[in-house]
């Protein structure tokens, strides 16, 4: 709520403010690597945070689905309210699976080696049944 307030106060006077780097996985040498990376933006525009809440009040009205979905989520991500997001999957995917790891942050195929291992592991599974 408080970043939605802030947008709309923020963007009659910026159209960008500065990005923060924070810690999203347990792999050190990924996070150095984003915040010496050129081609990393350094600003996140007001226009990107207005499309995001635009897509969430877009799958908000989309129909259910019962596509065959696997989620994989990492029970430390503080990037997303992952509780709230998953809750909302779970209305919108009938066939939902879900694959929770207790130690990943919010980068899964960018974190440590052992829990990138839990994740490539279960897709495999899953895309092989």
């Amino acid at each position: 709520g408080w970043v939605k307030v802030q947008l709309f106060a923020l963007r009659a006077f910026l159209n960008k403010v500065p990005r923060t780097f924070s810690v999203h996985s347990s792999d050190r040498n990924f996070l150095q690597f984003l915040r010496k990376d050129p081609l990393q933006t350094r600003t996140i525009h007001t226009s990107w945070v207005q499309s995001l809440y635009d897509w969430q009040a877009h799958f908000e009205q989309s129909p259910p689905s019962a596509t065959p979905t696997l989620l994989i989520q990492g029970e430390k991500d503080t990037v997303v309210d992952w509780q709230y997001n998953v809750q909302r999957i779970e209305e919108k995917f009938t066939a939902l699976e879900q694959y929770r790891i207790k130690e990943a942050n919010h980068h899964l195929v960018n974190e440590a080696k052992t829990i990138r291992e839990q994740v490539f592991n279960r897709l495999l599974q899953y895309i092989k049944n």
